[in-house]
């Protein structure tokens, strides 16, 4: 006999959220394994002492965690897919009969609290996975990517550079001049490198920060740079920085290494990084700290004794 599924929905529902979530799931391995408790006590300087109760500071950053767990780049999809979904829900501990808070919950918390919040409760993660065993420290991978900005090309206008920065541009490209007598300033590291073109003519009329940037098969669009640090045998990211897109990628060694070496609690022996960060300065700061480098020299195609790539045929 054919049998067909009624959809009748009821009135009442006796129902536990929590057996819905399958025991194997990733939001159960966070919550068991991530104390924000610790939030409490470092927002709470950033509220104010009587009115209406605000949304949980965890379940802000528990929101924020969710969209990088698995992948939703907006937060406003953060609170669409939350909607939906159980195992969200039971992770930020909202019932099936809660309302959800806004979205705009999220931009809010993003200029009530500092950036240097969100960095304190990043090294506070790590401490808490170098304290489970679960970073070894020996070796590290350095590596750069660029992030698309919230900013139209359409937006972009032509700007007159400021006097501070057109000076040290001059600064830097006569610096290029001299040739490298062997002593590393770590602050400096890549600031010697030219740049031309929109990033330094242009400027974005709705993210003045945001740069124009070109890559191959990539095309041509607005954004920034993240460079990370990461842990090569146990990839838990040590330390993390942002940038504008056009600062070359050296100019972060120092600042990854310092922050990486902190909480991992241990210089690595070997960093392993591509050819960006391979100019003569890194390799030489590298050098200085005792640690060997997997990393291929930055080599320009017109120096001297050198064949250029077009030079070689099949």
């Amino acid at each position: 006999m054919q049998g067909r599924k009624s959809s009748e929905p009821k009135l009442f529902y006796q129902v536990s959220l929590d057996h819905f979530v399958p025991q194997d799931h990733i939001v159960r391995k966070i919550q068991d394994v991530l104390d924000l408790s610790y939030l409490y006590t470092v927002t709470k300087p950033y509220y104010a002492h009587d009115g209406k109760p605000s949304i949980d500071p965890i379940v802000l950053f528990k929101l924020y965690i969710i969209g990088y767990f698995f992948g939703i780049p907006s937060e406003r999809r953060i609170l669409k897919e939350v909607q939906v979904n159980l195992a969200y829900r039971w992770y930020l501990g909202y019932d099936l009969d809660e309302s959800l808070p806004d979205h705009s919950i999220l931009t809010k918390a993003r200029y009530r609290f500092p950036g240097t919040l969100f960095e304190q409760c990043f090294k506070h993660i790590v401490c808490l996975c170098k304290d489970a065993g679960l970073i070894d420290g020996n070796c590290h991978f350095i590596d750069s990517t660029v992030v698309k900005a919230d900013a139209a090309q359409e937006s972009f206008r032509a700007r007159l550079l400021p006097v501070e920065e057109y000076l040290k541009e001059v600064q830097a490209n006569a610096e290029q001049d001299y040739a490298f007598n062997g002593t590393v300033d770590p602050e400096k590291m890549g600031g010697r490198r030219k740049r031309r073109g929109k990033a330094h003519t242009m400027q974005s009329s709705t993210d003045p920060e945001a740069e124009i940037i070109t890559r191959p098969g990539k095309g041509t669009y607005a954004g920034y740079k993240a460079h990370a640090c990461v842990d090569g045998r146990k990839r838990v990211i040590l330390a993390i920085q942002g940038t504008r897109a056009s600062i070359d990628d050296m100019r972060e060694v120092h600042a990854l290494l310092t922050t990486s070496i902190f909480l991992a609690g241990r210089k690595p022996e070997r960093v392993v990084a591509d050819s960006h960060y391979g100019g003569i300065e890194a390799l030489k700061y590298y050098q200085d700290q005792h640690i060997a480098t997997c990393i291929h020299p930055r080599l320009s195609d017109t120096n001297k004794g050198k064949f250029r790539n077009s030079q070689f045929t099949r």
